[in-house]
């Protein structure tokens, strides 16, 4: 499975819990339940705000200019849309070839029960297994029945029931050869303790069920994987990715290693784990990165004062356009012209006049490609950014 929003959903918090019934009324309310449980699992995961309102928006049917978008948010739209079975939009977005395909659309149309819509996707030939995995996750047995005989890979069925906590599905896809080692994520990271100890039992490894368990929280769950030989690093990883205090306490006394969770705590925004770890001595540098490129400015000042090197975050912070943890990264010591090129070539208008006030800045320093920041914002239509860089004094380089 390719979608990078299906791949979220396998880290999802909350789990999606619905089955369906063969009544055809209780079915469509199930279906219409569960699309909307995904929807908001996959809106809650989405960190770019134009993905995450492309998501609404394609559920909703809300758009307008559609031939303008590409790339992530049309994605983003074809998915929203396929949950919600709405055809007509889903079609448009693939027949756009601007990023949406139909590999994109196959789970959501699947997740949201439209066998219509997933029978059109898959003449189109998108992977049936992202089919199975949508329908396992809400508990359609009829339509992982109809995905099975695609010749679906069984694992992707396991991957989503396991997910959905829906055994009798689960117990198929390990009669039809699945591996238990991709069910044992799913169940540990949303608490289904009977299909994580049936996964043990067909011999699944434990350390893929302390990721998710700790990750989700599930201090039992987390418990039986020590038990069972997992690995205190792993569980670190996912404790500090999940936010979860109490469970990256455990893993640091069993003798995990503190730069094995500071990236996690630092990309996701814990601000509480990143304090913690730091005391134990985590290298702030390994942090750095991940905190500036998401705007916690909060966490690049801790990571700071710990030593972590201000230059090594600032391209990313100014990538994002994050103004706040830029001002932090300059005020300790960021070369604010290793961050201009990219501010000129994003459009961020507010991180450019930041950086223009600084007192070293090079406005015509050309880049590894010979191009100055005026280059760039040209290039790319920032018309704002253009004219804030010529009134700085900013030249192309066939000016020179």
């Amino acid at each position: 499975m390719k979608h990078s929003l299906i791949l979220l959903t396998l880290l999802a918090l909350p789990c999606v819990h619905a089955s369906y019934n063969n009544d055809a009324v209780i079915a469509t309310k199930q279906a219409e339940s569960a699309s909307k449980a995904t929807l908001s699992i996959l809106e809650n995961l989405a960190k770019d705000p134009t993905e995450k309102q492309g998501l609404r928006d394609g559920y909703e049917g809300n758009i307008t200019e559609l031939e303008k978008l590409s790339g992530k948010s049309l994605e983003a739209i074809c998915t929203g849309a396929a949950l919600a079975g709405r055809t007509e939009l889903v079609l448009q977005c693939i027949n756009q070839n601007k990023g949406a395909e139909p590999d994109d659309a196959l789970f959501g149309a699947a997740a949201g029960g439209h066998l219509e819509l997933v029978n059109i996707l898959l003449k189109k030939g998108a992977n049936p297994d992202n089919g199975l995995f949508g329908a396992a996750l809400c508990g359609n047995s009829q339509l992982v029945d109809t995905m099975l005989k695609k010749g679906t890979n069984p694992s992707a069925g396991l991957m989503g029931a396991s997910l959905g906590g829906h055994m009798g599905i689960v117990q198929t896809m390990l009669d039809k050869g699945a591996n238990p080692d991709e069910g044992l994520f799913g169940a540990a990271l949303c608490g289904h303790m009977d299909i994580v100890q049936l996964m043990l039992k067909k011999g699944a490894d434990p350390n893929g069920g302390m990721y998710g368990a700790a990750k989700g929280g599930h201090m039992n769950i987390v418990q039986l994987m020590l038990k069972r030989g997992a690995t205190p690093n792993i569980g670190l990883e996912g404790a500090a990715q999940g936010g979860h205090l109490s469970i990256v306490q455990l893993m640091l006394d069993k003798g995990a290693n503190p730069n094995k969770g500071i990236w996690y705590a630092s990309a996701w925004g814990h601000t509480d784990i990143v304090y913690l770890l730091l005391d134990k001595g985590a290298d702030p540098n390994r942090g750095i990165e991940a905190a500036a490129e998401e705007g916690y400015a909060d966490i690049v000042l801790a990571l700071l004062k710990k030593g972590a090197n201000a230059n090594e975050g600032l391209d990313h912070a100014v990538r994002g356009g994050h103004v706040d943890a830029v001002r932090v990264l300059l005020k300790h010591g960021a070369n604010p012209n290793l961050g201009l090129h990219f501010a000129a070539e994003m459009g961020h208008t507010a991180v450019l006049k930041l950086l223009l006030a600084q007192p070293k800045i090079k406005i015509n320093e050309k880049d590894y490609a010979g191009k100055t920041p005026l280059d760039y914002a040209t290039e790319k239509g920032h018309t704002e950014c253009v004219n804030l860089l010529r009134a700085a004094g900013g030249k192309r380089a066939a000016d020179f």
